[in-house]
């Protein structure tokens, strides 16, 4: 009837406090017309960014919330539902290509969202446009420097800004500047400490530095306040095999595993349990583990990741069974499931198919696929792709074109974030070349060198390093060197599949025959 019932006030100091006004003020409304004050005070607040519908603001609010929590789907099905009710919703843009990337979806989708972000980046505050701008530079042009010019000017606005602290934090740990990565991330988590994307990236930056003992407290005083988190969970895993205890970061994966039923999580564990069931030397553990993989890449609609998992699974024939056509049946059976021309250009993993054909034995066929690579994905998306050169290097060294190889696999080396990716194949490739001594250099490193997703490479390197070393100091002499490795290569190896055998025993009478000779 046009009475007024209610008349309630509250005052925003500027722009950016609007958002937290009407909070206050709708709280009061529906306390004053009798909602229960408990339903009130558990309300979740809205997050602080530009949208012109509240209905989507709330799906973004929610969004954030259930990522958090590591249910990412539902994540990213309520950040759809609010760039549909909102397509000028930069942020929610930007959100959706953050968790699309952090649960490995298809490059071409990732890219899309930053995009779109970033086309409508006018429409933001300047602290939400150099976010937006921060992103799209990662995934949708992938320039470094523009990437941390943006987050550092965000910083410049708002110390304390959650997203540019993290993110910050996580370019700093890509190029491995892990002390700078240490400090962004201990200053947030100083200002956000349930936050668990901080908490990951500190644990990162410490286990780079071989801070194991506070990566371990950092990662306990997560697990202590969200003990069923997945961050939380993977992170413990991750310390146990940055430790080298395989066992327990197998049991803990899979408690991990059991923990959720989010399809991105389930891969991630997966394909985890394949790698420390490889790195042990458990093929047939680690093609189970990969075949499920790739059964949750078509789950979740992803053929390049598809295609590329089944090229991994190859390589197990390849590398550890000197069968090379077996392993290339598997890649082609993938392919004639996925053609290439039937994914996306950006999505197609060309990379990792060069690369297992010039192991097995094909450079020829590694060389097109590796053209057409050049000629049909787009230069941005190439760009972020640091493993074209470990397959050009690979093409190399099948080829005799050692010095090539040699100059490749370093360019790989230092492009990647990965700490040790590379190693073992540029000594491989020293040896070849004959310069043992550089070869021995390398695989020290590539044994020696600390860092959070070291398994995430070594699973296929670590134990024929390891055999290598004492090989290689056997030679030299270096008989408590010798020991030690041969020593390292029969306990990773102890519980070997049958095949793997009779070169456990082999290294096992080297191992007796050296401690014979030590005891003269």
């Amino acid at each position: 009837d046009g009475r007024q019932l209610v008349a309630l006030r509250e005052n925003a100091r500027d722009d950016g406090a609007i958002i937290d006004a009407v909070d206050r003020l709708s709280k009061r409304l529906r306390e004053r017309i009798g909602e229960s004050l408990k339903t009130i005070r558990a309300s979740e607040p809205l997050e602080q960014v530009t949208t012109g519908s509240l209905a989507a603001l709330r799906k973004y609010s929610e969004a954030v919330r259930v990522n958090d929590a590591g249910q990412t789907d539902r994540a990213v099905a309520l950040l759809e539902a609010a760039v549909a009710l909102d397509t000028t919703f930069a942020m929610a843009y930007r959100k959706l290509a953050v968790v699309l990337s952090n649960t490995f979806a298809a490059p071409s989708r990732i890219a899309a969202a930053a995009t779109q972000a970033f086309r409508h980046r006018d429409r933001l505050t300047p602290l939400e446009r150099y976010l937006a701008e921060a992103y799209y530079y990662d995934v949708g042009e992938f320039d470094r420097t523009k990437v941390q010019t943006a987050y550092r000017a965000a910083l410049e606005l708002d110390p304390e800004n959650l997203v540019a602290l993290n993110n910050l934090a996580f370019v700093m740990n890509d190029i491995r500047r892990y002390a700078a990565a240490e400090s962004l991330s201990l200053r947030g988590l100083a200002l956000f400490p349930d936050d668990p994307p901080l908490h990951m990236n500190a644990t990162q930056a410490l286990m780079g530095q071989g801070k194991l003992a506070d990566a371990a407290r950092t990662v306990g005083s997560f697990a202590r306040r969200a003990p069923s988190n997945p961050v939380a969970l993977f992170l413990r895993a991750r310390l146990a095999d940055g430790r080298r205890d395989f066992d327990s970061a197998d049991v803990r994966t899979r408690v991990l595993a059991q923990a959720t039923q989010d399809p991105a999580w389930q891969a991630g564990a997966a394909g985890t349990l394949s790698l420390l069931s490889l790195v042990r030397g458990k093929l047939a553990d680690a093609a189970a583990h990969g075949r499920q993989t790739m059964a949750l890449d078509e789950r979740r609609a992803l053929p390049g990741a598809y295609v590329g998992d089944a090229a991994g699974l190859a390589m197990i024939d390849v590398r550890y069974r000197n069968a090379p056509e077996a392993g290339l049946r598997q890649v082609e059976d993938a392919l004639r499931r996925h053609p290439l021309a039937s994914i996306p250009a950006a999505d197609r993993p060309y990379p990792s198919l060069a690369w297992v054909y010039a192991e097995a034995g094909r450079p020829d066929r590694g060389k097109q696929l590796l053209a057409e690579y050049e000629a049909t994905v787009p230069e941005v998306f190439r760009r972020h792709q640091p493993l074209r050169y470990g397959a050009a290097a690979a093409v190399a060294f099948a080829d005799g074109r050692v010095q090539d190889a040699i100059k490749t696999y370093r360019v790989w080396h230092e492009e990647d974030t990965c700490a040790v990716c590379g190693l073992f194949e540029l000594g491989r490739a020293y040896e070849r070349a004959g310069a043992r001594d550089s070869a021995l250099a390398v695989y020290e490193r590539a044994v020696t060198t600390p860092g959070m997703f070291r398994l995430f490479d070594e699973a296929t390197t670590l134990g024929p390093t390891y055999k290598r070393l004492g090989q290689l100091y056997e030679e030299r002499g270096q008989l408590d060197k010798a020991r030690d490795y041969y020593g390292r290569f029969v306990d990773l190896w102890k519980n070997a599949d049958p095949e793997l055998q009779p070169t456990v025993r082999d290294v096992k009478q080297r191992l007796v025959r050296l401690t014979a000779e030590g005891a003269r």
